[in-house]
Order: C-alpha cells, then sequence, then structure tokens
C-alpha cells in the first residue's frame, strides 16, 4: 500500500524512526526528521519496496538510513554529507511538542527543534 509522509517528526525510539516495516508500497517521504532512534533514522529497505526520499534529516540516530536498490534518495542530510548531531541542530529538546495542537490538528509549533543550524532546508521544520 503506498504511503505518503511529509513534515513527520520520529525521536528516541527503541528501534527506527521512520520504517517501511514491510510494506513494499510506494513510499513518499519528504521534509521528515528523525533524532536518536536506537537503529535507523530511514529505514526504506525491504526487498521489492520502491521509496523516495527528499530534503529528510536524520540527527544522532545509530544510522542515518537503510535505502533499498529501488530507492531514491535525494538533498537529504546522509546525501549531502557531513556530521549530523546535537550540536548541528538549534535544538533537541521535544518540550514545546508536549503543549496543545491548533484546532486544525497540527502540533504546537517548536520553531527550533530540530531545525538544522547552518539553516539548510531539510526536516520537518516545525
Amino acid at each position: 500500500m503506498a504511503h505518503t509522509v511529509r513534515g513527520g517528526v520520529s525521536f528516541k525510539n527503541a528501534a527506527h524512526g521512520l520504517t517501511d516495516n514491510g510494506n513494499t508500497g510506494a513510499l513518499a517521504l519528504s521534509r521528515d526528521s528523525t533524532y536518536a532512534n536506537g537503529g535507523t533514522g530511514f529505514d526504506v529497505d525491504v526487498s521489492g519496496g520502491k521509496a523516495v526520499l527528499t530534503a529528510d534529516l536524520s540527527v544522532a540516530d545509530a544510522r542515518a538510513a537503510a535505502l533499498g536498490s529501488a530507492t531514491v534518495s535525494s538533498g537529504n542530510s546522509w546525501d549531502l554529507g557531513g556530521t549530523r548531531n546535537a550540536s548541528s541542530v538549534l535544538s533537541t529538546d521535544p518540550a514545546p511538542l508536549t503543549g496543545a495542537g491548533a484546532a486544525d490538528g497540527s502540533p504546537p509549533p517548536a520553531p527550533s527543534f530540530l531545525v538544522p543550524r547552518n539553516g539548510a532546508g531539510i526536516g520537518a521544520g516545525l
């Protein structure tokens, strides 16, 4: 089954952040952020799966990304090179996300959470 995730955030999970979970359907992940996951930040390597990842950010995950042979990856933190750790973003404090969300269902604003310190246009940008 096909899925699209835009602007998602996944952090401090015991295993993976965002994963295909064995789904061979087409996946489109764009402008998502993962942080401090015990496994892989972006795990899209199922055999026969097809995924497109664009402008995603992995910060301090055990492994940034596991990509399958049919995965298209462009403009993501692992494509751009460099180190992505807590000091490479403005904040790793998720506290602002624990407040009440907006009436339209969007999360509370967290303008510094996982925002690249260098201004790169990648990640969720909450």
